[in-house]
């Protein structure tokens, strides 16, 4: 990888990680304190909890549509200032209405579809697939530190505290995109093929890609919208849910990726995705069919994270 790749990769993988982090402290404890506003109640919730995601979804295709108009820097620089005051909003917000209205504004800070643009655009056929691993790892490592700091910070600084922190992040990450990212005067985008994103759901793999990815991202919410409220109801307290997390994560984190690697080398991936379908379906079954009580509780974490 040359080094201008690289510092690329790392300035991106900066970016999109303080962004997520910020998500990722307060998706564990989302649900259990959103409960807690004036109005609260499950169904609010659960909307407070999956608009944000509907609006970025929503927003994808518009904002890289955009970004090959007027460049990828200035797109990525608005998302990040709608994200923060979005998330500023959501600190602020008094009842659970509000914050509804809010998470759906900080939605539409959608900037992940334009930051893999960018890294497509700057990278080589030949070094891509690297890039998009440093990035990936970037990722994963804020969402284990975000699963385990989210219930401890909340109890430290408050439900709207972790919402400063988003917007907080979110600026720092606005801060870095418009000091170290590069302009988009030499970027090589190509506009020639303008054809209809409906096009590609005519493409098999890429719609049963799709599908797959939309059924997984409900599943997440899901999971997370779920797992905390199952632990209130069996009157742990929320300060104890970080150590959850980490135990549930640990597996996952030390098996997956050495597993994934060795098939990887016997080209055999089709084996890790169809065990990765089966613990979804364990996760599940454990919820829906078995007691609900701490041993059943971990493994089902367990088995939804790996």
């Amino acid at each position: 990888m040359m080094k201008s790749e690289l510092k690329l990769t790392f300035i991106l993988t900066s970016i999109v990680s303080l962004r997520m982090l910020g998500i990722f402290l307060i998706l564990p404890i989302f649900s259990v304190f959103a409960l807690q506003y004036p109005d609260g109640n499950r169904m609010k919730a659960g909307l407070a909890l999956g608009i944000y995601a509907l609006f970025q979804a929503l927003l994808q295709i518009p904002t890289g549509w955009l970004s090959d108009r007027i460049g990828r820097k200035p797109v990525i620089l608005g998302g990040l200032f709608i994200f923060s005051l979005g998330s500023i909003l959501c600190a602020f917000a008094p009842t659970l209405s509000l914050l509804i209205l809010a998470r759906a504004f900080q939605g539409c800070g959608s900037i992940s579809s334009v930051a893999m643009a960018l890294l497509g655009d700057r990278t080589s056929k030949q070094t891509r697939a690297q890039a998009y691993t440093i990035l990936g790892i970037g990722i994963g490592s804020t969402f284990i530190i975000g699963l385990i700091l989210g219930p401890i910070l909340v109890h430290v600084i408050g439900f709207s505290g972790l919402f400063f922190i988003l917007g907080v992040l979110a600026f720092f990450a606005l801060l870095v995109a418009a000091i170290f990212l590069p302009s988009d005067k030499d970027a090589k985008i190509e506009h020639e093929k303008k054809t209809s994103p409906l096009v590609l759901l005519k493409d098999p793999p890429f719609f049963l890609l799709g599908i797959s990815t939309a059924l997984l991202s409900f599943l997440l919410n899901l999971f997370f919208f779920l797992y905390p409220l199952i632990w209130k109801e069996l009157h742990v307290d929320e300060s104890r849910l970080g150590r959850i997390y980490f135990i549930i994560v640990v597996p996952a984190a030390l098996m997956t990726f050495p597993f994934i690697r060795i098939m990887e080398k016997r080209n055999k991936l089709r084996t890790p995705v169809l065990v990765g379908w089966i613990t979804l379906f364990l996760w599940q079954g454990l919820l829906l069919f078995f007691p609900h009580h701490e041993l059943t509780l971990y493994l089902s974490g367990a088995f939804f994270f790996i």
